[in-house]
């Protein structure tokens, strides 16, 4: 029987206290509750998109988002916090588990939180407009999975590299957010002017969305998903490499 990956273990217990605090809860959770809400029931049944409710649309694309927030949220704050502040990350960095159990720490905690979101979203889904809502594949599963990895270890890559916590700020205030808004989230990318649109369905989330509602497949589909698999790989060893070469 393997050991559980330390790193990973000491994430749940700091997850577990975090979750107890209201702030940490509403920052984390409920701002999606407030979005399926919002527009939810706002527009709801009243506008068709893709052969189906607003809300049936909606749904897959706040669960890919709440997916990439709590996932890169929890790796990139719990590293930068522990480098730039408590200095409790150096301490893990020079431990002798070695660079890839780090990372599959922080990997696996990531996901986790990215879970627990989720999880919040589907019942919030489900009480609000019922179990017709969620019209979920398979490719929706991959599609999350592969979410909460990328993003996690986008996140530990970005924990790793700043200098200074106002750096994560500037990336999640100018690159995580409008990602959020801008990849088929709340409306198909097939809205915003070509150019636009052009580099929206490069964005990794607009890979994930397009992946999340697929219902059978085809040749875009499997493209899709090996692009998400190729960068959750580069970004696996991007982190790793990052770590082996740490110094401070």
């Amino acid at each position: 029987m393997m050991p559980i990956n330390p790193v990973f273990f000491r994430e749940l217990l700091l997850l577990r206290k975090k979750t107890l605090r209201l702030g940490y809860i509403f920052s984390s959770f409920f701002m999606p509750l407030i979005y399926l809400c919002a527009f939810g029931w706002g527009l709801g049944s009243r506008v068709q998109l893709e052969g189906t409710s607003y809300a049936g649309f909606l749904v897959p694309g706040l669960l890919a988002m709440t997916a990439m927030n709590n996932s890169f949220n929890l790796s990139a704050s719990s590293i930068s916090m522990g480098r730039l502040f408590s200095r409790s990350a150096q301490t893990i960095f020079i431990s002798p588990i070695g660079p890839w159990r780090i990372v599959n720490g922080y990997l696996l905690a990531g996901m986790v939180r990215g879970l627990l979101g989720c999880g919040i979203v589907v019942v919030a889904a489900l009480l609000l407009f019922g179990g017709n809502i969620l019209s979920l594949s398979w490719y929706s599963l991959a599609a999350l999975t592969l979410d909460m990895a990328f993003f996690s270890l986008l996140g530990v890559i970005v924990g790793i590299s700043v200098s200074d916590m106002e750096n994560v700020a500037v990336i999640t205030n100018f690159v995580i957010m409008p990602m959020a808004f801008f990849s088929g989230t709340f409306f198909p990318l097939q809205g915003l002017p070509p150019l636009f649109s052009g580099i929206a369905h490069l964005l990794p989330l607009s890979q994930v969305n397009l992946l999340m509602r697929a219902k059978e497949t085809t040749p875009t589909i499997l493209l899709t998903a090996t692009v998400l698999v190729g960068l959750c790989l580069a970004a696996y060893a991007v982190a790793v490499m990052l770590l082996h070469r740490y110094q401070e």
